[in-house]
């Protein structure tokens, strides 16, 4: 799952969207949502922050695409 919050997100989905990752869920908005769960309790700010999530549970958020794109390749070296 991939969470997207902040005034940026519609500018940072397209990138995210390009990237091959079977079976993602991808969600933004401006700021946190209780209604929806992988936006809950990310408070949206001055910066977009990227949140990568497995069932829930996300990794601390980065700011850039390529910052994601780390992340994805840690995770699945730990896997």
């Amino acid at each position: 799952e991939i969470a997207v919050v902040g005034p940026r997100f519609t500018a940072i989905l397209p990138g995210l969207l390009a990237l091959y990752l079977p079976h993602r869920v991808v969600i933004g908005a401006e700021k946190e949502d209780q209604n929806f769960p992988l936006l809950a309790g990310k408070k949206g700010g001055d910066r977009t922050m990227i949140y990568l999530c497995h069932d829930y549970s996300c990794q601390q958020p980065v700011d850039t695409i390529e910052r994601f794109i780390s992340l994805i390749n840690r995770s699945e070296m730990q896997n």
